[in-house]
């Protein structure tokens, strides 16, 4: 009897220690299959692996969920990008399988802030938004509108006392991101005047060219005359040009 004990022991310790190595390796490919760094974000996938009993919830060496393995590693989804489609399908049955949206990094970042210090990612920001999400970070938030031209969220951070120098977690300010040089579309007029009369700074220096450098250098349909005259009002003056 005792021989069969034993023996039963070893066989459902091996049997548990085979069930949890199966779960950490879905785990594993979860947190991959969600990653840009991997240029994954394969919906299928990701069902596949969800359906299969990997942890929505699981964190990876680093301390991050699936939710937050799929932002901050640098890479972007442009609007032209076939990828965005199955990247907002991934964060949706992400959300669906119970992905805590509160989940923070060991630094305190949430999915928000994260998917904010990318260039693009509208529609991710959009769904994560929807869910209630909150940014920690009010300063990166205010730089991706300004990139994004959304005047409205621009006017209500100003108004809630971020500072209209908020930086981004790359060192972008939000002037610069109103620009054509690092914004994504033209240079929204009204944005760049919010932030002017807030009193951004218009002094800075980016890749050895001011604010009214860049603006000359993109007048016309980027960057509007009026737009132009705004800097001047506020202060901006040539560096890299005599005029």
């Amino acid at each position: 009897m005792m021989k069969k004990s034993l023996l039963r022991h070893a066989f459902l310790s091996t049997f548990c220690g085979l069930l949890v190595a199966c779960g950490s390796a879905r785990n594993a490919e979860l947190l991959k299959a969600v990653s840009f760094e991997y240029g994954n974000w394969d919906a299928a996938d990701v069902a596949r692996l969800l359906d299969a009993g990997a942890d929505v919830n699981a964190r990876d060496a680093e301390g991050r969920t699936p939710l937050l393995n799929a932002y901050g590693v640098g890479w972007d989804l442009f609007e032209d990008d076939p990828r965005q489609e199955e990247a907002a399908e991934s964060l949706n049955l992400l959300l669906a399988a119970g992905a805590d949206v509160q989940a923070r990094t060991p630094e305190g970042h949430n999915a928000l802030d994260l998917a904010l210090c990318q260039y693009d990612n509208e529609i991710l920001v959009r769904i994560l938004r929807e869910k209630g999400l909150v940014a920690s970070k009010p300063e990166y938030e205010l730089v991706w509108h300004a990139m994004h031209n959304h005047a409205e969220d621009v006017r209500r951070l100003l108004a809630a006392g971020v500072s209209p120098d908020a930086r981004s977690a790359d060192g972008r300010s939000a002037v610069w991101a109103a620009m054509p040089v690092l914004n994504l579309k033209n240079c929204s007029e009204e944005c760049l005047g919010l932030l002017l009369k807030a009193g951004a700074n218009t002094q800075e220096l980016r890749f050895g060219n001011s604010l009214l450098d860049w603006a000359e250098i993109f007048r016309g349909e980027e960057m509007s005359e009026a737009s132009i005259e705004l800097l001047k009002q506020h202060g901006a003056t040539y560096h890299s040009r005599n005029e």
